[in-house]
């Protein structure tokens, strides 16, 4: 979103609804935050997160702006009202556990019946064919005006006719005395912005 700018051009001056599938510790969400206070911007978030694993609530931030529903997306969700929706890393997760096929269909007839038009719904998933990326773009593409595709150009990484991010350095302050050391950079990652 840092690269086409749709929180200033589409969304700025307003209260947004974010949604995120699979949300895990919600790491779009301090994204948001984290881009929203460094720019500036004039914009309020209403954040939900969907993810049917408890363990998630004691890692996450505690933020004001969220509530969290513990449920299989499975299960089905609605993107009705929302404006941006995130699915980070949930794909390839599926698609692992052979529960893509499925999740495909709640998405697309959520997308026709429900997504508002010029909301956007965010990928951003492992950068690798057999992980699902061509695969989710196949089956949803056609449901959308618009597709950006970016990603991370670290080595060995496919870069199709995919918009580089050359800023690769994790640009969270990372908490200190944590059980695990996490990474300073980013992995081989692909991102599809689409537009409704």
């Amino acid at each position: 979103m840092a690269h086409t700018k749709i929180l200033e051009k589409k969304i700025s001056g307003k209260e947004i609804k974010v949604l995120s599938l699979g949300c895990g510790f919600s790491p779009d969400l301090i994204a948001l935050e984290k881009y929203i206070e460094d720019k500036q911007l004039q914009i309020k978030i209403n954040y939900t997160g969907i993810d049917n694993s408890n363990i998630w609530k004691y890692i996450r931030i505690n933020s004001n702006k969220a509530t969290y529903e513990n449920k299989d997306i499975l299960d089905g969700f609605c993107l009705k009202d929302f404006d941006i929706v995130f699915m980070v890393k949930l794909f390839s997760t599926l698609l692992n556990n052979s529960l893509h096929e499925k999740f495909l269909n709640l998405l697309r007839e959520e997308i026709r019946t429900n997504l508002k038009e010029n909301s956007f719904l965010i990928f951003a998933d492992i950068n690798h064919h057999e992980k699902g990326k061509d695969l989710f773009d196949k089956n949803i593409k056609d449901l959308f005006k618009k597709k950006q595709s970016f990603f991370f150009p670290i080595e060995n990484a496919y870069k199709g006719d995919y918009e580089p991010i050359r800023n690769t350095k994790i640009v969270y302050e990372i908490p200190e005395n944590l059980a695990i050391s996490p990474k300073d950079t980013v992995c081989k990652t692909v991102i599809f912005e689409y537009r409704k």
